[in-house]
């Protein structure tokens, strides 16, 4: 099939051959620029193709705009938000920051925070506690084999149609219907009823509308492309001559696969295995296979072998190689086989569940949930981790390993599984865990203490343990209480002009309009475009032409509103922080008053903290948006947000692959094929019509000669 740029300007020089492997004679004979006659005669195709490519090229740079949103987003939520941050305003220790001061030879080695009117020294601590964790190797290993057995008996067809057009009119209105390379018809019967629905599908009534091989009843044949063209005789009255012999090819399976290769993956290098020299029975197919394999990575590193007509590809021994192998359902395999789990996808994905019946799956006696065949992992490993069962789930995809930890530290804890849970997962490791064991000194009375966690409340002191040391004469650890509001005023600071990055571009980005130039839009660059600009020049146009792509977008609009509410609240203009609308820019910043702020920590912390926090039934303010970033901007493989599901984020890898954008970018690409196609079917015609006026003028002028010849002339 002939490339649309084999016959575009936009991408090939006048030099270009417009004909490619076609043989047609130059104007040799008529004098006439057969190429470019051919080029003008098909231009409407290049053209609607380079619109739908600069289409494309659009969607992508919109992709990039929401996921820039996306990540500032996620980057607040990380840095303020979550529990691993150390500037979290969700977390009460943060606001805490009271005993921060700790002296002794292994002040380091112990922290702590809150207030106390006792006299604590740390002479010793010789054990930390320690959660108890399990862990489990995940369900795919370095061996994957195909879905079906392949029957060599069986042929393969493929449509002869793929590529054709027809055009009717109807009601004389004319419609035109595509077929494509999966749509393959075995009878006129099944070809006329693919007609039908598909001028339903292009809003015609096609109930009276009818074709039986050679005559459509209730519609007139104006033209048709591809295969099909061929078949049209008339001219007035046009009819279209088919059989089911020109709709399908039947070819053995071994011939169809012989001009084919398999795409292999392993550990992120991927390599064509040609499969060219199979025989009948398939018999030589795993030597065909094994010597691509071990041309293309190694020997021993990948090897293929037939398991009752199933194809299997194992790594070698004791490998963590990641391997996949691209869909190729002649083969048996209908969906791309990998070793990497991949936790979006289903249990019967990975044959630990065949049923749809609900298995119920507990952990410590707590029902996690119900789950059968279609459920997916990541969606159990969420439910685990909000079960309430006090067990934190992970899968990790460089150990390849599940992970559960006991969310309490401790001796006594457990991790069990129950039901489904013991399918999924049993015959992992647990490993137990500790008590923290020290000495303290309190008060002048000297005790011995184990406790279940590393932190522990002295009289109001808030002591985390650290690391372990040995108790000697200068080994004591003592505190000191004081305020520290510097450290908690800095983090509000920043998030303050975090906050305000984020809600500048996102107001920048649904309020902004595109730009214009002479009434229209600027358009995506095409290739000749570029041949006579500078560097400069293209990217000070692509700037404009990037403008305002996300204009009047309904999300963005909605996530900023629902944001700016959140800090309107009266009690954060008594700590500090107002809400100022900005009528030349038309944003709503947040401003902070520092003094302000540090008064209200040192005066009342427990009401900074709530106002931040909340209180039981009562979320603060950065509950609220916490929830909203995650509405919105969550890279959850569970529940991905808003913004995840329309553009797509490098955080979430499946969502690149299927997002909305992404839905409509796929849409342009079939219709692209599509008029690849029809600009090929014409280059062939026109090719054929001037290759033969080429031979009638070769023959009239050979004639012309003879004759002068013959007349003396």
């Amino acid at each position: 099939m002939a490339n649309v740029n084999s016959v575009s300007s936009n991408s090939y020089s006048a030099t270009n051959s417009l004909y490619g492997n076609r043989n047609v004679l130059s104007g040799l004979a008529s004098g006439l620029d057969t190429e470019a006659m051919i080029q003008n005669s098909v231009s409407g195709y290049s053209t609607k193709i380079t619109q739908l490519q600069q289409k494309q090229e659009k969607l992508e740079w919109k992709q990039e705009s929401f996921r820039d949103i996306i990540d500032e987003a996620n980057n607040i939520a990380s840095k303020y938000t979550s529990y691993t941050s150390k500037t979290n305003l969700m977390s009460s220790s943060f606001f805490n920051q009271f005993s921060t001061t700790t002296s002794g030879e292994n002040a380091s080695k112990v922290s702590a925070t809150g207030r106390t009117k006792s006299d604590i020294t740390i002479n010793s601590v010789s054990q930390l506690a320690t959660a108890a964790r399990y862990t489990v190797a995940g369900f795919s290993g370095g061996s994957l084999a195909a879905d079906s057995a392949i029957n060599w008996s069986e042929n393969v067809k493929t449509s002869s149609i793929a590529g054709s057009s027809i055009t009717l009119k109807v009601n004389g209105e004319e419609k035109t219907v595509s077929f494509g390379a999966d749509e393959i018809y075995e009878s006129i019967s099944s070809f006329n009823q693919a007609l039908k629905s598909k001028l339903s599908e292009a809003g015609v009534n096609a109930d009276g509308i009818s074709y039986n091989g050679s005559t459509f009843t209730g519609a007139e044949l104006v033209s048709a492309t591809g295969a099909l063209e061929s078949k049209v005789e008339g001219t007035d009255t046009k009819t279209m001559t088919l059989s089911s012999s020109d709709l399908f090819t039947s070819t053995a399976r071994n011939t169809y696969l012989n001009d084919k290769s398999l795409s292999v993956t392993l550990d992120g290098v991927t390599q064509s295995i040609s499969l060219s020299g199979i025989n009948s029975s398939g018999s030589n197919l795993t030597s065909i296979l094994n010597n691509g394999l071990t041309s293309a990575f190694g020997a021993g590193k990948v090897t293929a072998s037939l398991t009752d007509g199933k194809l299997t590809f194992t790594t070698a021994s004791g490998s963590n190689s990641v391997l996949s192998i691209d869909a190729n359902k002649e083969l048996g395999i209908n969906e791309r086989l990998t070793s990497y789990l991949d936790t979006s996808k289903t249990l019967g994905d990975f044959r630990m569940v065949n049923t749809t019946a609900m298995q119920s799956l507990t952990i410590n006696g707590v029902e996690v949930g119900s789950f059968n065949k279609d459920s997916t992992v990541q969606s159990i490993l969420d439910a685990i981790n909000r079960s309430g069962a006090g067990v934190s789930a992970s899968f990790s995809s460089l150990t390849g390993q599940f992970s559960f930890t006991v969310a309490e530290t401790g001796s006594g804890n457990r991790i069990e599984f129950g039901g489904l849970g013991q399918t999924l997962f049993g015959g992992g490791t647990f490993t137990a865990g500790k008590d923290a064991i020290f000495q303290a000194n309190i008060n002048g009375q000297t005790m011995n203490l184990t406790r279940s966690s590393n932190t522990i409340d002295m009289d109001g002191l808030s002591v985390t343990l650290k690391d372990t040391f040995a108790a000697t004469g200068s080994s004591g650890v003592s505190f000191k209480t004081s305020t520290n509001a510097d450290s908690i005023v800095s983090t509000v600071k920043s998030f303050v002009e975090d906050y305000n990055s984020l809600m500048n571009k996102l107001h920048d980005a649904f309020k902004t309009q595109p730009l214009t130039k002479n009434g229209s839009t600027y358009e995506p660059l095409t290739e000749k475009d570029k041949a006579d600009m500078s560097e400069s020049a293209i990217k000070s146009y692509e700037e404009k032409a990037k403008t305002g792509l996300l204009f009047g977008d309904n999300d963005l609009s909605t996530m900023y509103s629902q944001l700016n509410n959140i800090f309107t609240a009266e009690q954060l203009k008594t700590l500090g922080i107002s809400s100022e609308f900005n009528r030349e820019t038309g944003v709503t910043n947040l401003s902070l008053d520092e003094d302000k702020l540090k008064e209200s920590l040192e005066s009342d912390p427990d009401k900074v903290k709530e106002v931040f926090i909340g209180t039981e039934g009562n979320n603060g303010a950065m509950n609220k948006m916490k929830g909203i970033l995650d509405r919105y901007a969550s890279t959850s493989y569970g529940s991905p947000g808003i913004l995840v599901n329309k553009a797509g984020s490098k955080k979430n890898v499946s969502s690149m692959l299927s997002n909305q954008l992404q839905k409509d970018h796929d849409k342009l690409d079939e219709q692209i094929t599509s008029l690849q196609t029809k600009l090929s079917s014409q280059v062939d015609y026109y090719t054929r019509q001037f290759s033969l006026l080429e031979q009638m003028m070769n023959t009239m002028n050979n004639q012309s000669s003879m004759l002068a010849g013959l007349m003396g002339g």
